[in-house]
């Protein structure tokens, strides 16, 4: 399967009852536990838990889903709206740094720059 990305109104409908599940003893994950989530029937497994809370919360964006070496469907990344917002401003803050937008100012205190020749 490709990777399918889902976008933040198609993540809203994904279904879990958060219960943590343990890996098959005979699973390289051993020892470790995952969710189960459902989206348009489709199972989809995660051992993240920052992704828990945060899908809980409604702050993942957008989701990838791809197959994982047992075949199953699992999530192999996510963006959250605050990630995304650092993003954007930080894009807005470098995009103000044009040559267009430079204000030049008056140096206010000429001995702070002194040695800079």
């Amino acid at each position: 399967m490709a990777i399918q990305k889902l976008n933040a109104t198609e993540v809203a409908e994904i279904q879990t009852n958060g219960v943590q599940l343990p890996y098959d003893a005979k699973s390289k994950m051993a020892g470790q536990f995952y969710r189960r989530y459902i989206f348009e029937g489709k199972v989809f497994i995660s051992n993240d838990d920052n992704f828990y809370e945060t899908l809980e919360a409604g702050g993942v964006e957008s989701l990838k889903l791809d197959t994982n070496d047992e075949g199953k469907l699992a999530m192999v990344g996510y963006l959250t709206f605050k990630k995304l917002i650092g993003v954007r401003r930080n894009q807005l803050t470098l995009d103000s740094m044009t040559i267009e937008n430079f204000q030049p100012s008056v140096m206010s205190n000429p001995t702070e720059y002194a040695g800079l020749e």
